[in-house]
């Protein structure tokens, strides 16, 4: 059987050659935009194209995130088939180009991390000392690191005491689909 993988590699190799031009890319894009070519295989089973209707379809370049997302709706991720080691650690080096190119992003390029946390109400005594402290730490770095203190005031950081300062206790991540407030803890 032949993989779906060994013909993205010939393709990308091709690209990479000189074999297929940029205008075979774009001929091959608009031919897998159209609904009724669903001639992708996806590792949700099911075949699609790259018309909008199908959904996101995205390659896999990060084997943890698609086992937090690999049963959210609307969201598909391409099969290469059963893979060996080797191919694994090549694959992402070997078709990004040509993905890129036929505009499929990797999964980590829609996913993104963001930060939360549970913080406390009641530090308004470690507030105190450190806003207490925010001056004196201005004056040290001016006056022993000004290159820095300078570099600081460049990249428009005005005044130390513009700093929020929170005591979290406990931080938390969650990856979320860029664009959208769904999210996996």
């Amino acid at each position: 059987m032949f993989q779906v993988l060994h013909v993205l590699m010939k393709w990308a190799n091709d690209l990479k050659s000189g074999l297929l031009e940029p205008k075979d890319v774009v001929y091959l894009r608009e031919c897998l935009l159209k609904r009724e070519t669903a001639e992708l295989p996806t590792k949700q089973d099911k075949w699609v194209s790259l018309h909008p209707t199908f959904g996101l379809v995205c390659w896999c370049d990060n084997m943890e995130l698609w086992t937090q997302f690999k049963h959210s709706d609307n969201i598909y991720v391409l099969y290469f088939g059963e893979l060996s080691r080797d191919e694994k650690e090549v694959l992402p080096a070997e078709i990004s180009r040509l993905m890129k190119e036929l505009g499929v992003p990797s999964l980590s390029e829609v996913i993104t991390r963001e930060a939360y946390s549970m913080v406390r109400l009641t530090v308004e005594k470690k507030l105190l000392l450190v806003n207490w402290v925010l001056p004196y730490a201005q004056r040290y770095i001016y006056k022993l690191h000004p290159d820095k203190y300078i570099q600081l005031k460049q990249s428009g950081f005005s005044n130390v005491c513009d700093l929020w300062i929170v005591v979290v206790e406990n931080l938390f991540y969650r990856h979320t689909f860029k664009g959208c407030d769904k999210g996996i803890k």
